[in-house]
């Protein structure tokens, strides 16, 4: 996978003003998940979003922090590995569309993104 297209994916995802089917399908293919038209909604959707955390994760959760400035709505995702806890931020017009930008920012292995 290329660090960068999925980092710059994240950043397109954190600008969204709504739901966007094109990004969703960018997904798809910029992190290598099988192909499937249409691709789930990943900016509308809290459960398609949390299936992007990356695989290694033992556990995962987000929340809404107040202290993400500016943050129409943010999610912190807060993954478990055997090698250890990081967080991982995010902010978008959705909940959804924001874990799916923590959960890009995750599988490229950027920390935390704010």
């Amino acid at each position: 996978m290329d660090k960068a297209a999925l980092l710059s994916l994240a950043d397109r995802v954190e600008a969204l003003t709504g739901p966007c089917f094109n990004i969703e399908d960018q997904i798809e293919k910029v992190a290598r998940l099988p192909w499937r038209f249409p691709p789930p909604n990943y900016t509308a959707s809290l459960d398609a979003a949390m299936t992007l955390v990356p695989g290694t994760t033992i556990a995962a959760s987000f929340d809404w922090p107040p202290g993400i400035e500016g943050a129409t709505c943010g999610a912190v995702l807060t993954l478990v590995t055997l090698e250890g806890t990081r967080d991982v931020k995010a902010v978008s017009c959705t909940p959804a569309a924001a874990i799916t930008a923590a959960a890009l920012r995750a599988i490229a292995g950027g920390e935390d993104a704010n």
